[in-house]
């Protein structure tokens, strides 16, 4: 089967590595540059697995203005661009890729479904939440840090089986990679992103590694608010369905144990802010105070912590 994936960043050659590694998959990857797209033609890409070991893999690259040369339509399409680089893809998507092949769109925070349903309407979609992180140390290189459960699924109202594309997917790739289906990938979401606001808007904020989070009191408390913020929200969106994303009242406890587990871990928000580039921080933080008003509540810290972000980002800007 022919599969391709969208993206040439960490979790672009994460997904990617791992689908070569599989073996059974013919591999294109479509970066946004031209540039990595001639690279990565030329030298292929390494992915470093947590055992140490490096993957070469030398799939057919392409960027997405080079999209008239696909040679055939893939069976399957992976999304893993960052949720600021989404509304070009789905034109693109839209443009070259047949109503009929499946979409697998694996990305952090919230609101991308809305964006995608209005773009393309009647399409097959699939929604990943992967515990897996990855670092992009170059246009060819990317390092696993850290290997967790993928969970993909539909959203309510959505055929609730995987195609037969994803489904031969998931099992060439679920010996070297743990995927699984879930009924609740909306939920799982969410959790995802309560998660992911608590800690990287704080890491961008502050410049420090995950684990200063659990380190430092101050900060600690910080993550805290954020966390609190959000309790009622979940409780008042989700009813009844709170509780899967809430752990039964263990999520606080899970979100400090990732930042224990990834200490030394840099965020990807505080990635994006050393290195000029917009956040994320509207996919999360941004949309949980949207959200909020909806329900008539209000999140100051959350508030706060976004727009403080959007100065971090305006102030890359102007230098």
């Amino acid at each position: 089967m022919h599969v391709l994936v969208i993206g040439g960043g960490a979790m672009g050659m994460l997904f990617g590595g791992y689908t070569w590694l599989a073996g059974s998959c013919r591999l294109t990857i479509l970066t946004r540059r031209s540039a990595q797209a001639r690279t990565m033609r030329e030298k292929g890409f390494s992915l470093r697995l947590p055992d140490g070991d490096v993957l070469e893999a030398k799939p057919h690259v392409l960027a997405s203005q080079e999209g008239d040369f696909l040679s055939s339509q893939p069976d399957l399409i992976l999304v893993t661009v960052k949720q600021t680089q989404l509304k070009p893809v789905l034109e693109w998507i839209k443009s070259h890729i047949a109503a009929s092949r499946p979409l697998l769109f694996i990305m952090n925070g919230l609101g991308h479904h809305e964006h995608i349903e209005r773009t393309l309407p009647h399409r097959q979609v699939y929604y990943g939440v992967t515990q897996c992180g990855a670092t992009k140390i170059g246009d060819t290189a990317a390092e696993v840090r850290g290997k967790g459960v993928t969970m993909i699924g539909t959203p309510y109202g959505c055929e609730s089986e995987p195609s037969v594309a994803l489904s031969q997917w998931m099992k060439h790739i679920t010996p070297y990679l743990a995927i699984e289906w879930s009924d609740r990938i909306e939920q799982a979401m969410w959790k995802k992103a309560v998660i992911n606001a608590c800690i990287n808007p704080l890491t961008a904020l502050f410049q420090v590694p995950n684990g200063e989070l659990v380190k430092r009191s101050s900060l600690t408390k910080l993550m805290r608010q954020l966390y609190a913020e959000l309790v009622p929200l979940v409780e008042t969106v989700w009813e009844q369905e709170n509780n899967f994303i809430l752990a039964g009242g263990g999520l606080w406890e899970e979100i400090v144990a990732v930042c224990t587990k990834t200490a030394s871990n840099h965020s990807s928000m505080w990635q994006d802010i050393q290195r000029g580039r917009r956040t994320e921080i509207e996919a999360l933080n941004g949309y949980f105070v949207t959200k909020a008003v909806r329900y008539n509540m209000d999140l100051p810290v959350h508030r706060f912590i976004s727009q403080a972000i959007h100065v971090l980002e305006e102030k890359n800007k102007q230098l």
